[in-house]
């Protein structure tokens, strides 16, 4: 990164906004130069194996049993099976934040899909856990994973899901949507009262509260309070 380099790129864009400077001489001035710093990489330098590039992850395919490995495309880093092409699968790249949020709630269900009566499994894709239908490709049902709280609103389940986006966060919402219109951020540690899920819907985690009713801790977490006290 040449942080002088951009400013200047930006400085004269503007110009070329304001009938200043024009457009073919600042691209060539940039372009000649940069083709040619391209060409001469091209032939001099080292290759690189795409297998050195990739990153071990500990984990293994939950379809084929190969392990998973780190690659970068071009949108990002991202998880895939070391089996590939004859495996194909995906999914995200956790953030520790997220591993932790995760981990909190737990992947054991107990429930039938409702078209074909085979049992329901969690699943990972492109936008987080979901529930899915064992009898795939057969049956292709799925939906979003609960997370084994009641919503505060309305009393339905409340599920995961996650925003759109590349790096769309994780949050819990009513499904009742959009009838009930509930939806809280997870935070990644559990109510210091009881152990559950705990969540924010304000900026910070002073405004953190329990989802289980029964609890009722709201305030800072031990966290927020750790943080203040170094700040």
């Amino acid at each position: 990164m040449n942080i002088g380099f951009t400013a200047k790129m930006e400085e004269q864009l503007d110009d070329i906004a304001d009938g200043e400077l024009e457009w073919e001489p600042m691209l060539k001035e940039f372009y000649r130069p940069f083709d040619e710093s391209i060409e001469k990489t091209m032939k001099e330098a080292e290759r690189v194996p795409r297998e050195s590039l990739e990153e071990e992850t500990g984990e293994s395919c939950e379809l084929c049993g190969n392990p998973m490995v780190i690659k970068s495309g071009r949108y990002g880093r991202f998880m895939a099976c070391k089996g590939y092409p004859e495996c194909k699968n995906t999914k995200p790249v956790e953030s520790p934040e997220e591993k932790a949020i995760r981990e909190l709630v737990s992947e054991d269900v107990d429930e039938f899909c409702d078209k074909c009566e085979r049992p329901m499994a969690v699943k990972t894709g492109r936008n987080g856990r979901f529930l899915a239908c064992t009898g795939y490709p057969e049956c292709k049902n799925a939906k979003p994973l609960p997370v084994g709280v009641a919503c505060p609103d309305c009393g339905n389940d409340l599920v995961e899901r996650k925003q759109k986006g590349k790096n769309g966060r994780t949050f819990y919402s009513c499904s009742n949507y959009p009838e009930c219109k509930f939806a809280a951020n997870p935070l990644p540690q559990p109510c210091p009262d009881c152990g559950k899920l705990l969540v924010t819907r304000g900026r910070g985690r002073r405004n953190a509260r329990c989802l289980d009713e029964a609890c009722g801790f709201t305030g800072a977490t031990p966290q927020a309070e750790v943080e203040e006290a170094v700040a």
